[in-house]
């Protein structure tokens, strides 16, 4: 592993507020009709991942700064949140991330996920970590009014 993965905390939160806009402004602008109702609730959900201890970062071993977050639920075995910051590597940062949730998850039921349906190249590059970890787009849904696909790894 080459950088740090931490659990987020309170502190985090402008942090993790800033990555996922930084999502939102490449990719999320064209495809929710309105930002702030796609956003609506998202502080709230910060704080319920911090306190039930479902979220984690990974950290630049030089800088110190947030590479990306993931947030997942262990009740519903789903990966909930997934970012990594656009000045760093998606496919080696966002497989260690993944690879750090997937070991906090019970590999005896099936993962989930969410990925957006878009051709900008970082939703593709997303839908293609996953399938480099075994997931598969199972069917069409809709994530907070806007489409998307629902992934899932099966049981191990």
């Amino acid at each position: 592993m080459y950088t740090s993965i931490r659990t987020v905390t309170y502190a985090d939160m402008k942090v993790w507020a800033l990555l996922a806009h930084q999502y939102s402004d490449t990719v999320l602008r064209e495809l929710a009709a309105d930002i702030n109702v796609f956003y609506n609730g998202f502080e709230a959900y910060m704080e319920r991942k911090i306190q039930q201890n479902e979220v984690f970062m990974a950290i630049d071993p030089v800088y110190g700064e947030c590479m990306g977050i993931v947030a997942y639920s262990r009740t519903n075995n789903r990966i909930t949140f997934f970012a990594v910051a656009d000045k760093y590597d998606f496919v080696r940062v966002g497989s260690e991330l993944l690879m750090y949730t997937l070991s906090q998850l019970d590999s005896s039921r099936s993962v989930y996920s969410t990925v957006f349906k878009s051709t900008h190249e970082r939703v593709v590059k997303e839908t293609q970590l996953y399938e480099m970890h075994g997931f598969k787009s199972c069917e069409d849904t809709v994530e907070a009014g806007v489409s998307a696909l629902l992934m899932v790894r099966l049981a191990r």
